[in-house]
């Protein structure tokens, strides 16, 4: 009888195998349990691998053979250092503690580095180790049996690093949504709220059962609910996204402006699955917005009302120069005037006032006048509008270069005295007394002067102030009053 039995491939190729040439011998003189294994194993559908002798000579099933790869070609017989050089420091020890009679050994989801194609690969196995024995009880060959494992392994493996990317990713998104400083919140296609972040709570003191059936309306200003109200029901009827600008109360009363916006997401076929929102405190934004509106106005304000000085400064001193000369001089003259003042009104912080003091310090330090004939007598830190200062100061430029060249700085025993008091009326108005003393007047004294013009009728026209102008027998006597910032130190 023809042994083994059976058509499959590797039956046939054990009948045709060259034996003698292996450490098993010829196949007449195998013992009983190894013909007896082999028999076993050739119709198992499990991979199957015998290891036999001291060599550990291999024998395998068909499902084995696939198991193994391109080695199966070259294995039947070998020994199984040979054939498995590659994992023998992993199973060496196991199949010399099984000959040993140690018992049979089992792993399970065993990594091995296996050389299957040409190429070291890492391949997963749950295999056992079971003891073939003899007639005399010692242990003839070891019996594997091997299921892979590496399909599944790989499958759990990116399975739990897609659960960790996961979760990783909502852990950001989580710290993402409680670290922005914003209002943000999810909503279902309906528009019911489905959730919320931490921000809501801590600005608005209410907790998410108070967002439900429009309740999140109690927290905006009750200006701005019906518009509010009626905004998202367009959205949620038409689909379309929101923007607008709305005011939130916070936890301490105050209502801050915010830009809200939400955006329908929607699924593969195109309906809206839910809504997402976000509000960001746009509040400072707003101010800052109002204050620049402001700012700009009040430049504006302010380039019209110089232009109108330099207008009329121009036509005056036209109408009074002798050739082009005499209004050049006269005319940088008071252009400088203004270029300090504009230096003043530039360097100034948000909300500060150009003062009286400082305004008629620079304008008498400018024009060199002497001070030791100058009486200052007033309080300090009076703040002028900046809407008044450049027609104050020409005023004020235009007495003391009067002073430089006839009055109290033209002669030796000339003095000037300039008091000044702050008054309610009952707003606070600055009252300015400008004399000049012991000066000998010319006897046909100017009586028309651009000087006096601007003090006389600019000024009132142009500020609402009183004002008085005297050339006396001793000087120049004038007295001007006018309405200052109502932002005053005190």
């Amino acid at each position: 009888m023809t042994w083994p039995s059976g058509d499959g491939e590797m039956a046939r190729r054990i009948r045709d195998h060259e034996w003698s040439a292996t450490p098993l011998g010829p196949v007449e003189f195998w013992p009983p349990p190894l013909r007896a294994a082999i028999d076993l194993i050739l119709p198992a559908a499990t991979p199957i691998g015998l290891y036999w002798g001291p060599d550990l000579a291999l024998v395998f099933n068909d499902a084995w053979r696939r198991l193994v790869g391109a080695k199966h070609a070259v294995a039947l017989g070998r020994p199984a250092r040979e054939v498995f050089p590659e994992i023998w420091t992993e199973i060496g020890p196991m199949l010399a503690g099984v000959i040993a009679g140690q018992g049979a050994a089992q792993v399970r989801d065993r990594r091995l580095p296996l050389d299957r194609a040409g190429r070291i690969e890492d391949a997963w196995f749950n295999f056992s180790f079971d003891p073939i024995l003899l007639a005399d009880g010692s242990v003839g060959g070891v019996l594997i049996i091997a299921t892979e494992t590496t399909g599944r392994i790989l499958t759990d493996r990116r399975r739990e690093e897609a659960e960790r990317a996961l979760r990783d990713s909502e852990e950001r998104l989580r710290m993402t949504v409680e670290l922005v400083p914003a209002i943000l919140w999810w909503c279902d296609a309906e528009g019911n709220n489905t959730a919320i972040n931490h921000r809501w709570w801590s600005y608005t003191g209410r907790d998410r059962a108070a967002l439900q059936n429009d309740g999140w309306l109690d927290a905006i200003h009750p200006d701005d609910v019906e518009a509010t109200r009626a905004a998202f029901a367009q959205a949620y009827a038409t689909g379309t996204p929101v923007e607008r600008q709305q005011r939130i109360r916070r936890t301490d009363g105050a209502h801050r402006w915010h830009l809200v916006r939400q955006v329908p997401i929607r699924g593969v076929d195109g309906a809206i699955t839910h809504w997402f929102g976000a509000a960001i405190d746009i509040q400072d934004l707003r101010v800052l917005q109002e204050r620049q509106q402001a700012l700009f106005a009040e430049l504006q304000h302010r380039t019209r009302n110089l232009l109108g000085v330099l207008r009329a400064l121009a036509d005056k001193i036209m109408a009074r120069s002798t050739d082009l000369a005499d209004f050049s001089a006269r005319f940088g003259d008071r252009l400088a005037a203004l270029a300090r003042v504009q230096d003043l009104l530039s360097r100034l912080a948000e909300g500060e006032r150009v003062t009286f003091d400082e305004l008629l310090r620079i304008e008498l330090a400018a024009l060199n006048g002497d001070a030791g004939r100058v009486t200052l007598d007033g309080p300090t830190g009076v703040s002028l509008r900046s809407s008044t200062v450049q027609t104050f100061a020409l005023a004020l430029h235009e007495l003391a270069t009067n002073a430089i060249k006839y009055g109290a700085f033209s002669q030796a025993g000339g003095r000037l005295d300039i008091r000044w008091r702050l008054a309610r009326r009952p707003e606070p108005w600055l009252h300015v007394d400008w004399r000049e003393r012991h000066v000998a007047m010319p006897a046909a004294p100017r009586e028309n002067g651009s000087g006096r013009e601007l003090i006389e009728r600019v000024l009132p026209y142009q500020l609402g102030a009183e004002t008085t102008y005297a050339l006396r027998a001793d000087g120049v006597h004038c007295t001007m009053a006018l309405p200052v910032s109502t932002h005053q130190a005190g």
